[in-house]
């Protein structure tokens, strides 16, 4: 018939490339945002710069895997909670974010939960004896909780050497933040004002500084927040590359209960990937072989997710190296 264009049997359609791939998830990113009503988040501050410079791609295996774990043995990965993101200064779209450059201004309080609340908890008290509590080590860097300890037993310590050990234990912390641990992974990607953002909220948690007191804010480009959220938290359980889950749209792919990131808004549309993350649900991404091993992470907002959407389209995952 005439104007009648004939679709190509699904079996014999080319398999779209990578790039194709990418450019396909970023265009959904795009239509998702334009059908969403706003999120009620403050607009971001324009002047917020745009650099994109340091951030890089998640490469390489999962940590449990790297650990030799199996998700449904570990506490890896499962301590985020069950509540929402806490209140924060913090500065987002209002709709989701649909370009790497787009402004957030984060506080310490959404660096960790970006980064570590998976594994550490709302708290920072971790999951002993798997996962260490970081109240203590952070207790550690500071000299009037040092001073109160030995007061409390009697003894008088010199003020400058309390200083010297309080330093001591920051640098050992920030040594360990950035190379890891015999279980923890390192979080090199971190630079210095998000390291300094990040213990002062973890100070808070320790209470050795003041609730109240101001937090420290960085203002960062989506594929950052998106860098923060791949390799602090969704990398715990997921490989940079691989297979996905599969979906029964016509065709089969092999069942799988860990999707790679790579696969993360290519076999699903970016609305169903942020109620899967947030609350469990999704229609595409169930996988073929029983129920889903993740946990829900109500503590993420959508605009976090989308960040991280666009951030793997922006910057592809890449395969182990050695």
């Amino acid at each position: 018939m005439i104007g009648v264009r004939h679709r190509q049997p699904i079996a014999t359609r080319p398999i779209r490339s990578a790039h194709a791939m990418r450019r396909a998830t970023l265009r959904a990113i795009v239509l998702a945002a334009t059908a969403l009503p706003a999120l009620g988040c403050r607009a971001p501050d324009p002047a917020v710069s745009a650099d994109l410079s340091g951030v890089t791609p998640v490469a390489g295996q999962s940590w449990v895997k790297h650990l030799g774990l199996a998700v449904e043995d570990t506490a890896f990965g499962r301590m985020g909670g069950g509540a929402p993101a806490p209140p924060s200064q913090r500065r987002e779209p209002d709709r989701l974010t649909t370009q790497p450059q787009q402004p957030f201004t984060l506080a310490g309080v959404d660096l960790y939960r970006l980064n570590c609340q998976s594994c550490h908890g709302p708290e920072g008290t971790g999951s002993p004896p798997e996962i260490n509590s970081l109240i203590g080590p952070v207790q550690g860097t500071s000299a009037a909780w040092l001073a109160k300890q030995f007061e409390e037993k009697g003894r008088s310590v010199d003020e400058t050497f309390l200083k010297e050990i309080a330093a001591s234990a920051e640098g050992d912390l920030r040594a360990r933040l950035r190379n890891g641990g015999q279980k923890m992974p390192p979080f090199d990607h971190l630079r210095a004002d998000e390291v300094d953002a990040l213990l002062g909220h973890l100070e808070k948690l320790a209470h050795v500084r003041d609730a109240d007191a101001a937090d420290r804010l960085v203002s960062e480009p989506a594929a950052r927040v998106g860098e923060h959220l791949a390799k602090g938290t969704c990398r715990i359980c997921h490989d940079a590359t691989g297979p996905g889950v599969g979906r029964m749209m016509g065709r089969t792919m092999a069942p799988l209960n860990i999707p790679s990131l790579a696969s993360l808004g290519v076999e699903a549309p970016a609305v169903e990937v942020i109620a899967k993350v947030r609350d469990g649900s999704s229609r595409f991404m169930m996988p073929m072989t029983g129920p889903s091993k993740m946990p829900v992470f109500p503590y993420l907002t959508p605009a976090e997710i989308s960040a991280a959407l666009v951030y793997l389209a922006a910057f592809p995952t890449q395969p182990l190296t050695k």
